[in-house]
């Protein structure tokens, strides 16, 4: 993340995710200049159509303790213009002078001022709940085998690396890690069921913190309702073969951390929300954002940000050519 994103600014971004349909938004994002072609640094960018026309929203923000003045208007302005912005805001945390204000509406610049939420309007989620609590799992595969059957005879195999599943007629049906993540997330939907796991995970790991071991099989696989299959090479003939595959064998890790995340409740153009960001572990932060409108509309958005492997994010390894991706070994005598 650039080093000028800030929790405000995180916090606008995804309030105009949440309320941009259509939108691609984008925070901390190089625009270029129309004229010089030099990038220029905008808090928050959200681009979609408009009647059929392009339409890019630039958005500033500041979280200062005092009133924003002309000069930032003056200086958003140029900027603005620079980089052709169709739709043209500044979100100002301590408002604005009355000066900053009026130059603002004359150079067609929208000013927002996040405000508080008034303490009759009770809804679901704002000025309701204080806090939320925000449990993130995290889910590594230690090893994947499958249970390879031919001529009613069957053997279990580790694969080498994601290789290509087939189907009868020899297309191509899926990749192995797509099986393999299918089996994961049927051992791992239900959460609830390991929670006195996790209660043992905490006394050695900390509070809200929590890690185990588990195995899990996915009998019978199937791509559209067929039997899928992985290459090999014959023992009997030496020539490449497809073997049916019975089962996936996966042995993973799941780990959970939980973070207790106090809320706050604010007004962001007629739309009510809650935030709130809090540790997650010792290296990551969860920052929450909640919406909620005054006809009963609930939306809620979350980001994480810190190392990758403790985020649980892979970065995929290059693939082998495909002539080594043949298992040498699949094939039974």
């Amino acid at each position: 993340m650039p080093k000028r994103s800030n929790e405000f600014q995180r916090l606008v971004a995804m309030l105009t995710m949440l309320t941009s349909e259509g939108s691609t938004v984008y925070e901390s994002v190089e625009v270029m200049e129309i004229a010089s072609q030099k990038p220029r640094e905008v808090d928050v960018v959200a681009v979609g159509k408009v009647a059929g026309h392009h339409s890019i929203v630039c958005i500033e923000c500041r979280d200062r303790k005092r009133p924003q003045d002309v000069q930032w208007v003056e200086q958003a302005h140029t900027k603005f213009e620079d980089l052709g912005a169709n739709v043209r805001v500044l979100v100002s945390s301590s408002g604005f002078t009355e000066l900053a204000l009026e130059k603002a509406a004359r150079r067609n610049i929208k000013t927002i001022t996040p405000g508080e939420v008034t303490p009759e309007f009770v809804g679901k989620i704002v000025n309701s709940a204080g806090r939320a609590e925000y449990w993130h799992w995290v889910t590594l595969v230690q090893k994947a085998d499958v249970i390879i059957t031919r001529d009613g005879v069957t053997q279990q195999q580790e694969l080498p690396g994601n290789v290509p599943i087939y189907c009868a007629d020899g297309s191509e049906a899926s990749m192995f890690e797509d099986l393999v993540n299918h089996v994961v997330q049927q051992h791992t939907r239900n959460h609830d069921q390991w929670e006195e796991a996790f209660r043992a995970g905490e006394e050695l790991y900390g509070k809200g913190r929590g890690k185990f071991t588990a195995t899990g099989d996915g009998p019978e696989p199937r791509h559209g309702g067929q039997k899928v299959y992985v290459k090999g090479i014959s023992h009997s003939t030496g020539e490449e073969e497809l073997f049916e595959i019975a089962n996936v064998i996966v042995t993973f890790q799941a780990e959970r951390t939980v973070a207790d995340v106090p809320l706050t409740h604010g007004e962001y153009e007629g739309t009510y929300f809650s935030t709130g960001s809090a540790a997650l572990g010792d290296d990551a932060t969860v920052q929450l954002v909640y919406t909620e409108t005054r006809d009963g509309g609930f939306n809620a958005i979350g980001r994480l940000d810190g190392p990758l492997e403790t985020l649980g994010v892979q970065i995929p390894a290059k693939t082998d050519d495909a002539d080594t991706n043949t298992p040498d070994s699949a094939g039974l005598r």
